[in-house]
């Protein structure tokens, strides 16, 4: 048995052809940028902490109204870091203990200062502790770098996958 394809059938075949190519090209772009969306997030996180070790460094020169902007920004990725790194609970522990480091660098600036002059054996251990936690807040962005680098290595090509 032989079968004639006309014209029309071979033009059929080639727009269905087409438009198969077409969805697919459609589809490893919707993923790819659903992936880079995830990437973006999770370097938001990233940088979140960054900018928050940043202003901890030099907290007494952060503008009074730009302080509680930096650790909201910070508590919010901290929370977000939940869901976004939810296979690896290290990342959001590491936030959390960062957070709470935070609070003995702005603690001592804002809560001590009446006390400086009244009291210098506590106030030497505050500063102290103060001193501690920044040590401790500069050495966990290495480690949260290091927990975040197979979530943020956007090294491989999506369409070959």
């Amino acid at each position: 048995m032989h079968v004639l394809i006309g014209a029309e059938g071979v033009a059929t075949i080639v727009i269905a052809l087409y438009v198969a190519y077409l969805a697919r090209m459609q589809w490893v772009t919707a993923r790819e940028k659903l992936r880079l969306d995830l990437y973006n997030r999770r370097f938001d996180v990233y940088l979140s902490a960054l900018d928050f070790m940043q202003s901890l460094m030099t907290w007494p020169d952060v503008p009074i109204d730009q302080r509680k902007a930096k650790r909201i920004q910070f508590i919010r990725s901290m929370r977000e870091s939940r869901f976004l790194f939810a296979d690896d609970p290290r990342i959001l522990r590491l936030l959390e203990q960062f957070h709470g480091h935070s609070f003995k660098v702005t603690g001592f600036e804002e809560e001590l200062k009446q006390y400086f002059t009244q009291m210098p054996r506590e106030t030497l251990a505050a500063y102290n502790e103060k001193q501690a936690s920044l040590e401790w807040i500069g050495a966990s962005i290495q480690q949260l770098e290091e927990l975040m680098t197979p979530y943020l290595a956007f090294r491989r090509k999506a369409w070959r996958s």
